[in-house]
């Protein structure tokens, strides 16, 4: 696998307890700004006590990312869904986009569980799920994906 192609990783893990609810925003806004010098895009989504990301660019990138991510101890029990050369971005006007079911969206609980079911079955429709809901998700995408 050639790292410098245009790569995407889903990965799964689970919030560890004790864990502040504003770290979400917080991981967000931080990403955004390192993203934005690697070209790295993406989404973060928190269902019940799991988060769920999505991250693409090239694949020596994502990698140093990914390792950050694993030795987080935010994070527990980090699980690699999928790491796979893509043609094109799924989300290439987000430095990291957000999907957290609070009360800034107009999402359905169902949405949200659906991305966590289709995590088992199919990798690329859950992420295709997530594409979908953060365009339903956000009123505000300019402001958001910078």
């Amino acid at each position: 696998m050639h790292l410098t192609a245009l790569h995407r990783l889903l990965y799964v893990s689970f919030v560890t307890e004790g864990h502040d609810p504003g770290d979400l925003r917080r991981i967000v806004e931080t990403s955004r700004v390192n993203n934005a010098g690697t070209g790295i895009t993406g989404c973060l989504m928190q269902v019940d006590d799991c988060f769920i990301q999505v991250l693409e660019g090239r694949g020596e990138d994502i990698e140093p990312v990914f390792e950050k991510i694993c030795c987080d101890f935010r994070h527990r029990d980090v699980r690699l869904i999928d790491f796979v050369a893509v043609p094109e971005r799924v989300f290439p006007g987000w430095g990291m986009g957000l999907i957290d079911g609070g009360d800034h969206t107009l999402l359905d609980e169902c949405d949200l569980q659906e991305v966590k079911f289709l995590l088992s079955i199919n990798a690329r429709e859950a992420i295709r799920k997530m594409q979908a809901l953060l365009g339903e998700s956000s009123t505000e995408r300019t402001a958001l994906a910078a």
